[in-house]
């Protein structure tokens, strides 16, 4: 018996977050579909649908022991080190037991807030809230290299870029609308619209937009069961 399957039989609750490469290997581990037998796993790997999952759990076992596989797919991102992960949890298959629900809802609030999502759009949220913490990372650090170009010390131009992007963000969640929030910063030949002028010149929002739907559609490409695939190469999608 390898230690991953002695781990799950012991456990009461499985959490499965390998790299997305090695999911096949880890569920098809001689004893690992018996172990998770009437169990709840919750699986945290983007790009693998909760039907692959099912199905390769499910290969080895009676059909009895089928119906008791609960396979829940959740989706939280990076940002639950701080404990402010908005963690996509899957609406799961009919019959999935509400205590196993309750238990998910419970492990992610204590890594952010849990949101209940459609399976059809389960790969625009891999997206939408998985990339874009890398995509404001990008932005940060053009900022903070700009402040520094004209004269800021690099750790008060980190302090404020930082600080700007908490509080602009928690603005928006108080329900401020995005234009509304633009028109509060800007005046008749100020230097703020001064800066967004460039930004609309330079294609910023279109190209933002652009980057994020390129992200969904590799997303939806990475959870086609079509053996392996690159889907960064040239595009047949």
């Amino acid at each position: 018996m390898g230690y991953n399957v002695w781990a799950v039989k012991g456990a009461n609750v499985v959490i499965l977050g390998v790299d997305p490469s090695q999911v096949e290997v880890t569920l098809r581990e001689e004893g690992m579909s018996q172990a998770l037998v009437g169990k709840p796993l919750i699986s945290v790997v983007a790009g693998w649908s909760r039907e692959r999952l099912e199905s390769l759990i499910r290969a080895d076992l009676s059909e009895e022991e089928a119906r008791k596989i609960w396979v829940l797919r959740t989706l939280p991102n990076v940002a639950a080190q701080v404990s402010q992960s908005l963690t996509a949890i899957e609406e799961p298959a009919s019959g999935f037991p509400p205590a196993f629900m309750d238990i998910a809802n419970e492990i992610f609030s204590h890594i952010g807030k849990p949101v209940h999502i459609a399976p059809r759009l389960m790969a625009a949220t891999t997206a939408v809230g998985g990339s874009t913490p890398a995509f404001w990372s990008i932005m940060c650090d053009a900022f903070i290299d700009a402040a520094v170009a004209v004269g800021l010390p690099r750790p008060i131009a980190q302090a404020q870029i930082y600080q700007s992007m908490r509080g602009t963000a928690e603005m928006l969640q108080s329900g401020i609308q995005p234009g509304e929030l633009r028109d509060m910063g800007t005046s008749p030949e100020g230097c703020t619209i001064g800066g967004i002028m460039v930004l609309e010149e330079m294609g910023v929002r279109g190209a933002l937009g652009k980057a994020l739907r390129e992200s969904v559609t590799i997303a939806r490409a990475m959870e086609k069961d079509e053996g392996e695939q690159h889907v960064n190469d040239t595009r047949r999608f």
